[in-house]
């Protein structure tokens, strides 16, 4: 009876929250435990529960891996586009950094398909060395089992981040913005961007970067590639202070200084995001959750749209707080079954344990 109470009142009065629900029944009813039966009810309202917003701090963990040993050890990778077709057809930027110099290597492209993912990489470790591992999205590229095939073959490792994760993957997210607002400043017409490619990528590869306290030209190479108007004067001023310029000596004390200020960074990223965030929920195997609803549909007005959707399950847990999250079985909410890896900053459990009721109101 008392369900039906808190029930009633709390479906018909709008699904309002625990205090408005509590002090109206208040008003007329007394039950044991009032307030905590109360709460229970309403963290196990399906509507509420899909409705609902976070208010306070959202889960998250600071995931930050080791830092690579030696250059193009872990690569990140990127399509940026579609942007304005050329007339030699191409509209896709494909985009490479090396984690441990910020490297960038720029590649335009014509579709994103794996064969040219494939072609344009085979051709990076011609010049370079074959990676351990491959940082992606999940783009259709990269989940491809001609791109999976082609690591198994080159023995790579690969690390596809959580969807809808940006920040997974960040690196190479930084790089698209400044390739994004570089581009935008420098092209005369937007099918020119392919010919002032090679521009955008010599600025990023021989400016400082902040991470690092160096260009990454400096730290893979121990030189900058000079290639501006001013590269004489620099080479006249040495000269004239002879200054020796010993490559080998310089890079090991740059990527010493860079070591020391990418580990300063990392540990200040990682206070920074782990205060600001609450600690994961743990999920088990089996799981019911409800996913955060991110797909916005053109024409649909998304004031009024419900924050999360329909419960799904945990089919797996992964580390780094990820889950694979797949339909209930035989309750398929789509005609396509549901099969993806989510952090659980996407998710919210569906059922909240509900512990015994202990009567400390009098």
């Amino acid at each position: 009876m008392v369900n039906t109470i808190i029930k009633t009142y709390h479906d018909e009065m709008a699904h309002c929250a625990l205090e408005k629900t509590y002090q109206g029944l208040h008003e007329t009813y007394w039950f044991p435990s009032a307030r905590k039966r109360i709460k229970d009810y309403i963290d196990n309202c399906v509507v509420c529960l899909m409705a609902n917003s976070s208010i306070n701090r959202f889960e998250g963990e600071s995931q930050i891996e080791p830092p690579p040993e030696k250059p193009f050890e872990i690569i990140h990778a990127d399509h940026f586009g579609p942007l304005q077709e050329t007339a030699d057809g191409y509209k896709y930027v494909f985009a490479v950094i090396d984690v441990y110099s910020r490297y960038a290597c720029l590649y335009p492209t014509k579709t994103t398909n794996a064969k040219e993912v494939c072609d344009r990489l085979k051709s990076l470790f011609n010049i370079f060395r074959k990676p351990v591992k491959i940082v992606t999205d999940r783009g259709s590229a990269f989940t491809s089992k001609e791109f999976a095939t082609f690591l198994q073959d080159s023995n790579i490792k690969l690390h596809k981040v959580a969807v809808a994760s940006p920040w997974a993957n960040g690196i190479i997210e930084r790089v698209n913005r400044f390739r994004k607002s570089s581009l935008t400043k420098i092209i005369e017409s937007p099918a020119d961007w392919k010919r002032q490619l090679n521009t955008v990528q010599y600025v990023i590869n021989n400016t400082v970067n902040s991470s690092i306290k160096a260009s990454p030209s400096k730290l893979l190479l121990g030189y900058d590639q000079h290639n501006h108007s001013d590269k004489y004067l620099k080479n006249y001023i040495d000269c004239w202070l002879g200054i020796e310029n010993n490559i080998g000596e310089q890079r090991d004390s740059i990527r010493n200084i860079a070591q020391q200020a990418n580990n300063k960074l990392r540990e200040y990223n990682r206070s920074y995001y782990d205060k600001r965030h609450k600690k994961p929920t743990e999920y088990k195997t089996g799981d019911l959750v409800l996913v955060r609803d991110l797909q916005a549909k053109t024409g649909v007005s998304q004031k009024l749209k419900p924050n999360y959707k329909e419960p799904y399950q945990g089919a797996k847990v992964l580390n780094k707080n990820r889950c694979v999250i797949t339909d209930i079985p035989g309750f398929n909410i789509t005609q396509k079954p549901c099969n993806t890896i989510l952090f659980s900053d996407k998710l919210k459990p569906w059922i909240k344990p509900i512990s015994e009721p202990v009567d400390t109101e009098k």
